[in-house]
């Protein structure tokens, strides 16, 4: 099928980081669950998506975030075992600036992560992206509830003891 052709050219431009050019491509496959690279072109189509906004130099775009959201929401639909589609949620949410949804987000993608137990979470890469979910939602409550907030960020700090991010900022929000 043509439509499946078309996740190697997808992916190839998505190699090249040309990521605003790759996102219609992937995004022919993310209408049908039957295309074999159903879960694979809406993985790629949501990414392609949040680093075309997720650039210094660009003022993100909610309605396309939005899309990308919608597309990670698949994933996890079809393949909810597959944790970092809420990470991405979570990271696309943030970049909309939709506090809520991060928080939901981002929360559940540390529920995945520690229902795969010690070793996943033992896993460096893992407890990095638990730490950023931490100071996100930590982050995400810093203007409407600094108790929380401060949780978040010294559950950050149990995994990370000298994290700057999360010192720096309970130091402000304890002034």
């Amino acid at each position: 099928m043509i439509i499946e052709d078309l996740n190697e050219v997808g992916k190839k431009m998505f190699s090249q980081k040309l990521y605003k050019e790759a996102a219609p491509v992937f995004e022919f496959g993310t209408t049908n669950t039957e295309y074999k690279n159903y879960i694979e072109d809406n993985i790629y189509y949501g990414l392609a998506i949040y680093y075309a906004n997720n650039k210094k130099d660009v003022t993100p775009d909610p309605v396309q975030l939005q899309k990308a959201d919608l597309a990670f929401e698949k994933v996890t639909i079809a393949s909810p075992s597959y944790q970092d589609a809420y990470l991405y949620r979570g990271r696309t949410n943030s970049l909309i600036g939709n506090d809520e949804m991060t928080i939901k987000y981002y929360d559940g993608y540390v529920a995945k992560v520690t229902e795969k137990g010690p070793e996943e979470l033992a896993k460096p890469a893992t407890t990095k992206k638990v730490i950023e979910s931490y100071n996100t939602i930590a982050a995400s409550y810093a203007n409407t509830d600094k108790v929380k907030a401060i949780e978040y960020f010294n559950k950050t700090l149990t995994l990370d003891p000298v994290n700057p991010y999360a010192t720096e900022s309970i130091a402000k929000l304890k002034k």
